[in-house]
Protein backbone atom coordinates (compact mmCIF):
# COMPACT_ATOMS: atom_id res chain seq x y z
CA UNK A 1 0.00 0.00 0.00
CA UNK A 2 2.47 2.47 1.24
CA UNK A 3 4.64 1.46 -2.26
CA UNK A 4 1.58 2.14 -4.07
CA UNK A 5 1.12 6.02 -2.57
CA UNK A 6 4.57 6.23 -3.57
CA UNK A 7 3.90 5.76 -7.44
CA UNK A 8 1.14 8.00 -7.07
CA UNK A 9 3.02 11.03 -5.15
CA UNK A 10 5.45 10.37 -8.19
CA UNK A 11 3.09 10.76 -10.63
CA UNK A 12 1.47 13.66 -9.46
CA UNK A 13 5.02 15.77 -8.80
CA UNK A 14 5.74 14.42 -12.75
CA UNK A 15 2.37 15.82 -14.15
CA UNK A 16 2.72 19.05 -11.77
CA UNK A 17 6.35 19.92 -12.92
CA UNK A 18 5.47 18.92 -16.94
CA UNK A 19 2.02 21.33 -16.69
CA UNK A 20 3.91 24.06 -15.24
CA UNK A 21 6.74 24.29 -17.48
CA UNK A 22 6.70 27.12 -20.54
CA UNK A 23 5.05 25.86 -23.48
CA UNK A 24 6.73 26.02 -26.92
CA UNK A 25 5.99 29.12 -29.25
CA UNK A 26 3.52 28.83 -31.23
CA UNK A 27 5.60 30.27 -33.82
CA UNK A 28 9.08 31.62 -34.28
CA UNK A 29 10.16 35.34 -34.76
CA UNK A 30 13.90 35.22 -36.01
CA UNK A 31 15.79 36.22 -39.17
CA UNK A 32 15.21 32.45 -41.24
CA UNK A 33 11.86 33.13 -42.27
CA UNK A 34 10.73 31.57 -39.03
CA UNK A 35 12.06 28.32 -38.79
CA UNK A 36 15.07 26.87 -36.94
CA UNK A 37 18.12 25.65 -38.59
CA UNK A 38 19.02 22.35 -36.71
CA UNK A 39 22.55 20.85 -36.92
CA UNK A 40 23.87 18.13 -35.69
CA UNK A 41 26.76 18.51 -32.76
CA UNK A 42 30.07 17.24 -33.94
CA UNK A 43 27.50 15.15 -36.45
CA UNK A 44 25.40 12.75 -34.64
CA UNK A 45 25.51 14.71 -30.98
CA UNK A 46 24.90 12.64 -27.75
CA UNK A 47 24.67 8.49 -28.88
CA UNK A 48 23.88 5.58 -26.88
CA UNK A 49 27.14 3.91 -25.64
CA UNK A 50 26.62 0.90 -27.42
CA UNK A 51 26.38 2.25 -31.00
CA UNK A 52 28.53 4.95 -30.28
CA UNK A 53 30.47 6.31 -33.27
CA UNK A 54 33.94 9.50 -32.40
CA UNK A 55 32.63 13.31 -33.42
CA UNK A 56 33.91 14.73 -36.85
CA UNK A 57 34.14 11.11 -38.38
CA UNK A 58 32.78 10.38 -41.76
CA UNK A 59 30.71 7.54 -39.81
CA UNK A 60 29.44 10.16 -37.50
CA UNK A 61 28.43 12.67 -39.83
CA UNK A 62 26.48 9.67 -42.12
CA UNK A 63 25.25 9.04 -39.00
CA UNK A 64 23.48 11.73 -38.15
CA UNK A 65 22.48 12.87 -41.89
CA UNK A 66 20.35 9.43 -42.18
CA UNK A 67 17.83 11.21 -40.50
CA UNK A 68 16.32 13.47 -43.34
CA UNK A 69 14.74 16.28 -41.03
CA UNK A 70 18.43 17.16 -39.93
CA UNK A 71 19.14 20.39 -41.65
CA UNK A 72 23.07 19.83 -41.18
CA UNK A 73 26.50 19.10 -39.09
CA UNK A 74 28.66 20.93 -37.18
CA UNK A 75 32.26 19.85 -37.03
CA UNK A 76 35.84 21.12 -35.87
CA UNK A 77 38.41 22.32 -38.16
CA UNK A 78 41.98 22.50 -37.43
CA UNK A 79 45.51 23.41 -39.92
CA UNK A 80 48.38 20.84 -40.13
CA UNK A 81 51.97 21.48 -40.05
CA UNK A 82 51.70 21.60 -43.52
CA UNK A 83 48.68 24.08 -43.96
CA UNK A 84 46.04 21.79 -44.95
CA UNK A 85 42.79 21.76 -42.79
CA UNK A 86 41.50 18.11 -40.77
CA UNK A 87 38.85 17.59 -38.52
CA UNK A 88 39.75 17.17 -35.20
CA UNK A 89 38.37 18.82 -31.75
CA UNK A 90 40.60 18.48 -29.19
CA UNK A 91 43.88 20.42 -29.28
CA UNK A 92 46.22 17.74 -28.40
CA UNK A 93 45.71 14.21 -29.97
CA UNK A 94 47.05 11.72 -27.09
CA UNK A 95 43.77 10.62 -25.60
CA UNK A 96 41.53 10.37 -28.40
CA UNK A 97 43.83 8.87 -30.89
CA UNK A 98 46.71 6.94 -30.93
CA UNK A 99 48.57 10.25 -31.76
CA UNK A 100 50.64 12.35 -29.75
CA UNK A 101 51.23 16.04 -29.13
CA UNK A 102 49.49 18.58 -31.45
CA UNK A 103 47.88 18.91 -33.98
CA UNK A 104 49.42 21.73 -35.80
CA UNK A 105 52.88 19.93 -34.82
CA UNK A 106 51.88 16.79 -37.47
CA UNK A 107 51.85 16.62 -41.46
CA UNK A 108 48.21 16.50 -43.03
CA UNK A 109 49.28 12.70 -44.23
CA UNK A 110 50.12 11.90 -40.40
CA UNK A 111 47.37 13.25 -38.60
CA UNK A 112 45.33 10.97 -41.39
CA UNK A 113 47.23 7.92 -40.20
CA UNK A 114 45.61 8.05 -36.65
CA UNK A 115 42.95 6.50 -35.26
CA UNK A 116 40.25 7.25 -32.77
CA UNK A 117 40.19 5.14 -29.73
CA UNK A 118 37.93 2.59 -29.38
CA UNK A 119 35.32 2.28 -26.89
CA UNK A 120 34.80 -0.32 -24.83
CA UNK A 121 31.19 -0.82 -25.18
CA UNK A 122 30.93 0.09 -29.11
CA UNK A 123 31.99 -2.37 -31.99
CA UNK A 124 30.84 1.01 -34.09
CA UNK A 125 33.29 3.05 -32.31
CA UNK A 126 36.34 0.97 -33.82
CA UNK A 127 38.50 1.95 -36.70
CA UNK A 128 37.72 5.61 -37.40
CA UNK A 129 40.26 8.16 -38.77
CA UNK A 130 40.65 11.39 -38.66
CA UNK A 131 39.52 12.96 -42.14
CA UNK A 132 40.66 16.26 -44.60
CA UNK A 133 38.21 18.56 -44.51
CA UNK A 134 38.13 18.97 -48.26
CA UNK A 135 37.06 15.28 -48.85
CA UNK A 136 34.39 15.68 -45.98
CA UNK A 137 32.70 18.67 -47.50
CA UNK A 138 32.73 17.09 -50.81
CA UNK A 139 31.07 14.15 -49.26
CA UNK A 140 28.43 15.71 -47.39
CA UNK A 141 27.57 17.71 -50.63
CA UNK A 142 26.71 14.58 -52.22
CA UNK A 143 24.62 13.43 -49.55
CA UNK A 144 22.52 17.02 -48.42
CA UNK A 145 23.20 19.40 -51.38
CA UNK A 146 20.91 22.08 -49.45
CA UNK A 147 22.72 21.49 -46.22
CA UNK A 148 24.14 23.90 -43.44
CA UNK A 149 27.76 23.17 -42.39
CA UNK A 150 28.78 24.58 -39.90
CA UNK A 151 32.78 25.02 -39.55
CA UNK A 152 34.21 25.98 -35.97
CA UNK A 153 37.51 26.71 -36.59
CA UNK A 154 39.63 26.23 -33.41
CA UNK A 155 42.62 27.42 -33.12
CA UNK A 156 45.24 26.25 -30.90
CA UNK A 157 49.09 26.14 -29.28
CA UNK A 158 49.66 30.13 -29.52
CA UNK A 159 48.45 30.50 -32.72
CA UNK A 160 46.47 32.73 -32.06
CA UNK A 161 47.90 36.25 -32.43
CA UNK A 162 50.53 34.60 -34.82
CA UNK A 163 49.21 36.56 -38.64
CA UNK A 164 50.94 34.72 -41.26
CA UNK A 165 49.06 31.23 -39.41
CA UNK A 166 46.05 32.87 -39.00
CA UNK A 167 46.24 34.38 -42.95
CA UNK A 168 47.33 30.66 -44.39
CA UNK A 169 44.43 28.99 -42.60
CA UNK A 170 41.76 31.54 -44.25
CA UNK A 171 43.08 30.93 -47.50
CA UNK A 172 43.30 27.48 -47.30
CA UNK A 173 39.63 27.59 -45.93
CA UNK A 174 38.24 29.63 -48.46
CA UNK A 175 40.00 27.78 -51.35
CA UNK A 176 38.77 24.44 -49.79
CA UNK A 177 35.07 25.67 -49.69
CA UNK A 178 35.35 27.22 -53.40
CA UNK A 179 37.07 23.97 -54.63
CA UNK A 180 34.17 21.79 -52.78
CA UNK A 181 31.47 24.60 -54.14
CA UNK A 182 30.06 24.81 -50.42
CA UNK A 183 29.70 28.74 -50.69
CA UNK A 184 25.74 28.45 -49.54
CA UNK A 185 26.50 25.84 -47.56
CA UNK A 186 28.75 27.24 -44.97
CA UNK A 187 28.55 28.55 -41.98
CA UNK A 188 31.82 30.14 -39.94
CA UNK A 189 32.70 30.47 -36.76
CA UNK A 190 35.44 31.35 -34.87
CA UNK A 191 36.46 32.90 -31.54
CA UNK A 192 39.20 34.96 -33.33
CA UNK A 193 37.40 38.21 -35.13
CA UNK A 194 41.34 38.26 -37.20
CA UNK A 195 40.78 35.06 -38.39
CA UNK A 196 36.91 36.55 -39.03
CA UNK A 197 38.27 39.31 -40.96
CA UNK A 198 41.01 37.45 -42.78
CA UNK A 199 38.47 35.16 -45.00
CA UNK A 200 36.25 38.23 -45.02
CA UNK A 201 38.73 39.74 -46.89
CA UNK A 202 38.90 36.90 -49.53
CA UNK A 203 35.35 36.20 -49.53
CA UNK A 204 33.24 38.88 -47.97
CA UNK A 205 29.84 37.01 -49.21
CA UNK A 206 30.67 33.42 -46.79
CA UNK A 207 28.56 33.57 -43.70
CA UNK A 208 30.49 34.46 -40.50
CA UNK A 209 29.66 34.27 -37.18
CA UNK A 210 31.72 35.43 -33.78
CA UNK A 211 31.67 32.89 -31.32
CA UNK A 212 31.58 34.27 -28.30
CA UNK A 213 30.50 34.25 -24.58
CA UNK A 214 29.43 37.58 -23.54
CA UNK A 215 26.39 38.39 -25.95
CA UNK A 216 26.84 42.06 -25.71
CA UNK A 217 30.41 41.70 -26.59
CA UNK A 218 29.30 39.04 -29.34
CA UNK A 219 26.74 42.13 -30.98
CA UNK A 220 29.63 44.41 -31.08
CA UNK A 221 32.22 43.05 -32.80
CA UNK A 222 29.83 41.06 -34.80
CA UNK A 223 28.05 44.70 -35.92
CA UNK A 224 31.14 46.43 -36.50
CA UNK A 225 32.41 43.76 -38.74
CA UNK A 226 29.13 43.30 -40.52
CA UNK A 227 29.52 39.74 -40.03
CA UNK A 228 26.05 37.30 -40.28
CA UNK A 229 25.43 36.39 -36.90
CA UNK A 230 27.08 35.26 -33.83
CA UNK A 231 27.67 31.76 -31.86
CA UNK A 232 27.35 31.27 -28.08
CA UNK A 233 25.97 28.98 -25.66
CA UNK A 234 22.14 28.62 -24.93
CA UNK A 235 22.88 28.84 -21.20
CA UNK A 236 24.42 33.14 -22.01
CA UNK A 237 21.72 33.80 -23.96
CA UNK A 238 17.83 34.73 -23.66
CA UNK A 239 15.38 36.00 -25.68
CA UNK A 240 15.46 39.30 -25.22
CA UNK A 241 19.08 39.32 -26.05
CA UNK A 242 18.34 37.26 -29.13
CA UNK A 243 15.97 39.78 -30.42
CA UNK A 244 18.48 42.26 -29.97
CA UNK A 245 20.81 40.76 -31.95
CA UNK A 246 18.36 40.43 -34.70
CA UNK A 247 17.13 43.76 -34.31
CA UNK A 248 20.60 44.64 -35.64
CA UNK A 249 20.46 41.96 -38.78
CA UNK A 250 22.52 39.86 -36.80
CA UNK A 251 21.98 36.05 -37.10
CA UNK A 252 22.40 33.93 -33.48
CA UNK A 253 23.24 30.16 -33.47
CA UNK A 254 22.86 28.05 -30.08
CA UNK A 255 25.00 25.97 -28.85
CA UNK A 256 25.14 23.01 -25.79
CA UNK A 257 21.56 22.03 -24.82
CA UNK A 258 21.82 18.23 -24.12
CA UNK A 259 18.69 17.65 -22.34
CA UNK A 260 15.24 18.10 -23.62
CA UNK A 261 14.60 20.86 -21.15
CA UNK A 262 17.25 22.79 -22.25
CA UNK A 263 16.48 22.00 -25.75
CA UNK A 264 12.71 23.34 -24.90
CA UNK A 265 14.74 26.21 -23.34
CA UNK A 266 16.86 26.88 -26.65
CA UNK A 267 13.53 26.79 -29.00
CA UNK A 268 11.85 29.39 -26.65
CA UNK A 269 14.38 31.82 -27.08
CA UNK A 270 13.66 31.81 -30.72
CA UNK A 271 17.34 31.67 -32.60
CA UNK A 272 17.87 31.03 -36.24
CA UNK A 273 20.67 27.88 -35.75
CA UNK A 274 20.99 25.05 -32.54
CA UNK A 275 23.98 22.97 -32.48
CA UNK A 276 22.32 20.11 -31.45
CA UNK A 277 23.26 17.36 -29.17
CA UNK A 278 20.26 15.62 -28.37
CA UNK A 279 18.89 15.50 -32.08
CA UNK A 280 15.49 13.69 -32.11
CA UNK A 281 13.88 14.92 -29.00
CA UNK A 282 15.23 18.97 -30.74
CA UNK A 283 13.64 17.64 -34.15
CA UNK A 284 10.29 16.51 -33.04
CA UNK A 285 9.96 20.10 -30.94
CA UNK A 286 10.43 21.95 -34.10
CA UNK A 287 8.79 20.34 -36.65
CA UNK A 288 5.98 22.24 -36.86
CA UNK A 289 7.88 25.47 -37.37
Amino acid sequence: MIARKGFYFILFVSWILCSCSPSLPEKIDNLNNGQITVVGHGGPGIQNMFSFVPLNTRKGFQKALKNPDLNGVEMDVQMSSDRKLVLFHDENLNKPTNGKGWVVEHSFNELLQYKYDADFFSSASRNHSIIGLESMLTELKMLRPQGTFVLDLKMFRGTEDDSKYTADYAQELVNVIHRTHTEKNACIESMNPFMLQSIQKIDSTLHLFFYTTKFDHGIEIAGKNKFYGITIKYIYASQQMIKSAHDTGLRVSLWGPRTRMANSKAIRMQPDYIQADRISDLLKKTENY
